[in-house]
């Protein structure tokens, strides 16, 4: 609903409440008529496992590539929170990672949260994160107000925000 609604120009948008009546008929409806809420799968750790192991982890597209999947599946991010990261909300200890998340969906108040993320061997999330970070500090984009998630050229270096979107694991769009 919202992004559709969002789609919509301001001054054309519907009334939230009456979408939402809308939708909440049409799941009344849909239900009385045997229709059953299709959810997705959860990733699991081998399913997540196959996934860094696609990421060319020599690369700098690899390495943020690993270490946004495995630290996403660890903290139970979604795709926004993970864009909504900063360089300062990141603290890299040697058992795991130490990572705040200034916003959220549920955190409507906005407190953030910190969250310690113990590392284990078959995900590899220090590596991963130390790894990530040379590259931004390579490339000069290691400040504390820095986003961790950043766009990336083809080549690896920098991308122009408002012209490449960032894509991670090879899915477009933006994160």
């Amino acid at each position: 609903m919202s992004r559709i609604w969002n789609w919509q120009p301001a001054d054309m948008r519907p009334y939230p409440t009456r979408v939402r009546g809308k939708i909440r008929l049409w799941r009344q409806e849909w239900a009385a008529a045997g229709g059953e809420v299709d959810r997705a799968a959860a990733l699991t750790l081998p399913y997540l496992l196959k996934c860094p192991e696609q990421c060319d982890e020599s690369t700098n597209i690899g390495k943020r590539d690993a270490f946004m999947l495995t630290l996403a599946y660890c903290n139970l991010h979604r795709r926004t929170e993970l864009t909504d990261l900063l360089v300062k909300h990141v603290r890299i200890l040697p058992p795991g990672l130490l990572v705040t998340t200034a916003t959220s969906k549920t955190d409507r108040q906005a407190k953030g949260a910190t969250e310690f993320i113990a590392d284990r061997d078959d995900i590899r999330l220090v590596d991963r994160a130390k790894a990530w970070f040379a590259v931004l500090k390579e490339l000069g984009a290691d400040g504390p107000a820095q986003p961790v998630s950043r766009a990336l050229t083809v080549t690896g270096r920098l991308a122009d925000r408002a012209r490449h979107p960032v894509v991670v694991g090879g899915v477009g769009g933006t994160a």
